[in-house]
């Protein structure tokens, strides 16, 4: 990007499990003018930009769990809507 002279007016983070020093990367490139950081972490999202290594690794657990509970949510639904 630097080398080619792209210039990024606005990168838009939307629950991006970006480290904490690649977050700085990205913050301090000259040729990113605007980042805008949108976390999820309010709707359950245990994932958001800064996080450390360990806290990604983490959460890939959370992540497991909720994926298996909205996938048996679904399954629920589905069947539901077969007996209508």
């Amino acid at each position: 990007m630097q080398k080619k002279g792209i210039k990024v007016h606005n990168l838009v983070l939307i629950g991006s499990p970006i480290n904490y020093s690649l977050l700085q990367a990205v913050q301090n490139h000259k040729n990113i003018k605007n980042v805008i950081i949108i976390n999820l972490t309010e709707f359950g999202d245990p994932i958001y930009a800064g996080m450390t290594d360990k806290e990604i690794i983490n959460s890939v657990l959370i992540l497991i769990s909720q994926i298996t509970k909205a996938q048996a949510i679904s399954i629920i639904q589905l069947k539901v809507m077969m007996e209508e």
